[in-house]
């Protein structure tokens, strides 16, 4: 692509460029936006914006003092049209009051042939699928209740010889009430790394006081009444959460807006990932 290669310190001191998308493994993220924001850089850290809650804290600090710069985290879920179609339908309420949602993200990616290794040593990584697909989840599930989450309870399991993390995992979510209501709405989140070639799912499964809704993060969404069949819901699926993010930090440069995703905001998922591994690690 004609692209220059340059080192980090290079790359920061050079005044033509603006912004920097932060694609590294967790384990240098908060670092390295650290030193962009000192350098006058905006930022764009994926996800998830750290290998710690501890080490995310860093960033709002540096940005703090620099003068306005923005600094997003590219959580893609919140990005993709159908999962955006989901969370425009949940908002009016067309099955009710959700009550319980089944959360799948399920893939093939063996820890010797995969395309990214380092996913599987904790080192790098700051955990297994949890932290890596879990994120995603939490995150997701966030932005479609509009609540917040206030006990998990989780189980993992390493089934991968040689991987240092976990790889697959069950996890409770039970989302905070609203007032008046007996119980927030629970959630199960179902995440595999080693699942079938031909098994592969990123779904997610809403029970509502009104019917049910069911998004494919890269399929479709349809939804129902209690006593009505199934109903499609159009959306321009050519759409890519990967364009639509870079796109939505580069306008909120541009147009000095606030970004759609906080590092403030991306921290809370990443320690409902910290919290997943504390029960795990209680049993």
């Amino acid at each position: 692509f004609g692209v220059e290669a340059k080192g980090v310190e290079a790359l920061l001191d050079d005044e033509r460029i603006h912004a920097v998308s932060i694609c590294t493994p967790p384990a240098s993220h908060a670092e390295l936006a650290v030193r962009a924001l000192a350098a006058g850089k905006h930022v764009m850290i994926e996800k998830p914006v750290a290998a710690s809650s501890e080490e995310a804290a860093a960033i709002p600090s540096a940005r703090a003092g620099s003068g306005g710069l923005k600094a997003m985290v590219a959580h893609s879920h919140r990005f993709w049209p159908a999962n955006r179609k989901a969370k425009e339908l949940l908002d009016a309420g067309v099955i009710g009051r959700v009550v319980m949602v089944r959360d799948e993200i399920l893939s093939h990616d063996p820890v010797g042939g995969g395309p990214l290794p380092w996913r599987y040593r904790r080192s790098i990584a700051g955990g297994g699928v949890v932290m890596d697909n879990g994120v995603h989840a939490f995150d997701r599930l966030r932005y479609w209740l509009g609540r917040e989450a206030e006990a998990i309870d989780a189980r993992v399991w390493t089934l991968v010889p040689g991987a240092d993390v976990e790889d697959a995992a069950v996890i409770h979510v039970h989302f905070a009430a609203r007032p008046g209501e007996d119980a927030g709405p629970s959630a199960q989140v179902y995440l595999n790394r080693q699942a079938a070639k031909g098994g592969g799912r990123c779904v997610a499964e809403f029970v509502g006081t009104h019917g049910m809704l069911s998004v494919e993060t890269w399929g479709g969404v349809k939804w129902c009444e209690h006593d009505g069949p199934w109903r499609s819901e159009p959306f321009d699926s050519t759409l890519n959460a990967f364009d639509l993010e870079v796109r939505a930090f580069v306008t909120c440069i541009l147009e000095e807006r606030e970004v759609p995703v906080t590092v403030e905001d991306a921290a809370v998922s990443l320690r409902l990932v910290e919290k997943a591994y504390e029960s795990a690690l209680r049993g």
